[in-house]
């Protein structure tokens, strides 16, 4: 088992619990789509499952070992994490960014050798952006930045990406290429990705796992063909929403209904 999390529960205040009793795990080159509605703690789980917020209960392990007890430059050469919003300042280049994930790779005091430009340089590819390679990075566009955040997560070599609602203001292509490229990694890499969503027809594109976050509890947990279902839906979002295989697509779209 290469990630698992185990009746794990975070707080703030102890009055205010934000998830208790979470429980699943991630094969190597799988993906798991987190969904639920805003406000619920998919954020702080995803921060969890990095060791960004330690969990209050349960315990978080990778590998076989507690993250608790990785050093953080062992775990932060195994876990990529990009975060929901990102608002980037100075006119570094769209490289330079990316070079900020071989940090954990290099001596203290030292600077990235050839070695690290061609890993950041094959994580530009990788995405896609490579042309922006020389761009300021607070001057492209927010699709394209997306594309160098997740770039600057590949460059750390990770075993693992965590990535908080990845398609988040973004065009529908940009949407898509997106899950396109995300699904390549795992396939092509065995590259491990947890992900939260807010767009239940993201699992089906993905054919991925999902978990369902309601309550403060991940109360379901499987395929997502098993496990987004019009009844679960309309439970988590207080909406009716029907299901449909669409038969150019082969795939199940969700179709909500107008109140």
């Amino acid at each position: 088992m290469m990630f698992s999390i185990k009746n794990a529960g975070f707080w703030y205040k102890p009055e205010r619990e934000i998830f208790r009793d979470v429980t699943f795990s991630l094969e190597r080159g799988k993906i798991l789509c987190i969904l639920g509605p805003n406000g619920i703690g998919k954020s702080t789980l995803l921060k969890c499952c990095g060791n960004i917020l330690p969990v209050r209960t349960g315990e978080v392990r990778m590998d076989g070992k507690e993250i608790e007890h990785w050093s953080r430059r062992e775990l932060a050469q195994k876990v990529g994490y990009v975060p929901q919003a990102h608002t980037i300042v100075f006119p570094f280049s769209v490289l330079q960014l990316v070079l900020l994930g071989r940090t954990p790779h290099i001596a203290e005091y030292s600077r990235p050798g050839q070695k690290d430009i061609k890993i950041a340089e094959e994580a530009l590819k990788s995405v896609g952006i490579e042309h922006l390679r020389d761009a300021p990075v607070n001057r492209i566009s927010g699709g394209e930045c997306q594309l160098a955040m997740i770039a600057r997560a590949l460059a750390q070599e990770p075993s693992i990406l965590i990535l908080d609602e990845p398609t988040n203001h973004l065009d529908f292509g940009n949407q898509i290429r997106i899950l396109h490229i995300l699904n390549k990694l795992a396939k092509e890499r065995s590259i491990s990705i947890i992900m939260s969503t807010h767009y239940p027809d993201h699992t089906f594109l993905l054919s991925c796992q999902v978990g369902i976050m309601t309550n403060g509890i991940v109360s379901l947990v499987g395929h997502a063909e098993d496990v987004v279902t019009e009844d679960s839906l309309e439970k988590t979002y207080q909406i009716s929403i029907g299901i449909h295989f669409i038969e150019p697509a082969k795939r199940n779209v969700c179709v909500p209904s107008y109140p």
